[in-house]
């Protein structure tokens, strides 16, 4: 009797401080919740995925942060959902990735703590994407994918050598040794890199170099530049071309005009000529491959009055774009075209409300 009546006291106590222990990790976990603010369309709080501050798709999403917050919106901005990756952060509703060693730039600007609603991209990223096509040929067709708006910002398809490198024609760099190429290897200036031996592989078999314009630190030593991405704006993608521009005399080379039409066929691009005097050693009109536009995007599961309202505020505030560091530009008449990509419901009852869109969206 003894014995039990010690264990009913023992049982009641721990049953006490398990009730305690209970209470005091729900109160716990209410504040950490408190303090942690609720992400989303429906705390008012999306998370858009973007780039760096001065990476193209960073500078939009401020521009989009900007115009949403008079209709009580604070959208949380992912300045690493980046690269080629992008338009998948949108496509799976994933967590921003968190910041890494070479996100040097991003130290006081933490990942949101919460899925990606929608994101910002170069719209052949989410073209391809959505057909799973190039890069996203294993993901396969992302169908979920709609537009909300389309931001013009030209680049063209540029190739130089230092001035006084004696090259004057593409044929001459093909299997020279010890070459120094500075490219993105992307898809855009494969195709000439293939043509002229000039893939990483094939220029360090032949004791070259092979390093990256959108480097933080742009390599001086180099004998050609191979670059999708030539814009006069100091982003990092570009400003390889502001800076080597001025530092050397660049010799600017054309591209046969089959490869040309080869890249725009097969990637979307436009054959268009780059103007005398866009940059320094342009000293005439060379014909090339241009691009244009950033897709502003989600899935079609965004809900229809937030899509709307996206679509109406980047209209009603794009003056915001003039003050970018890129030349974005908003064009009435192809805003709301992403090749295959679909209209969303919410972005074309907007457009059509406007007359900018008179017909019905695929």
């Amino acid at each position: 009797m003894n014995a039990g009546g010690a264990t009913a006291p023992r049982t009641a106590r721990a049953l006490r401080w398990a009730l305690l222990a209970c209470a005091m990790s729900a109160t716990l976990l209410a504040a950490t919740r408190a303090a942690t603010p609720l992400t989303g369309v429906a705390a008012h709080r999306p998370v858009i995925a973007a780039a760096c501050p001065t990476c193209v798709w960073g500078p939009l999403a401020e521009i989009v942060k900007s115009a949403l917050k008079p209709a009580g919106y604070e959208v949380q901005i992912c300045y690493n959902c980046n690269l080629d990756d992008s338009p998948r952060y949108v496509a799976y509703a994933r967590l921003p990735p968190p910041l890494t060693p070479h996100n040097v730039e991003l130290g006081d600007l933490p990942p949101p703590q919460g899925p990606v609603d929608f994101g910002i991209t170069e719209v052949h990223f989410l073209e391809w994407l959505y057909e799973g096509t190039h890069q996203y040929a294993k993901d396969g067709p992302q169908h979920q994918l709609r537009l909300l708006a389309l931001i013009e910002d030209p680049v063209y398809l540029l190739v130089a050598v230092k001035a006084d490198s004696g090259i004057t024609d593409l044929a001459q760099l093909a299997g020279r040794h010890g070459l120094k190429v500075m490219s993105e290897n992307d898809a855009w200036v494969q195709p000439i890199l293939e043509r002229y031996h000039l893939t990483r592989a094939e220029v360090e078999a032949q004791g070259g170099a092979f390093s990256n314009p959108m480097a933080l630190t742009k390599a001086s030593d180099f004998d050609v530049i191979v670059s999708g991405l030539g814009s006069l704006a100091n982003n990092r993608e570009s400003d390889v071309w502001y800076e080597m521009t001025t530092r050397f005399q660049l010799r600017f080379l054309p591209v046969p005009p089959d490869l040309l039409k080869r890249i725009a066929s097969e990637l979307g691009g436009e054959l268009v000529d780059v103007p005398v005097g866009y940059l320094r050693g342009l000293d005439r009109p060379i014909a090339t491959v241009g691009r244009s536009g950033h897709a502003i995007f989600a899935r079609a599961n965004l809900p229809e009055d937030f899509a709307y309202l996206v679509a109406k505020q980047l209209d009603e505030y794009q003056d915001l774009l003039k003050w970018a560091i890129r030349p974005f530009s908003y064009n009435p008449h192809s805003v709301w075209k992403a090749g295959p990509v679909p209209l969303h419901p919410g972005a074309a009852r907007y457009y059509r409300e406007v007359g900018y869109l008179h017909q019905s969206p695929p």
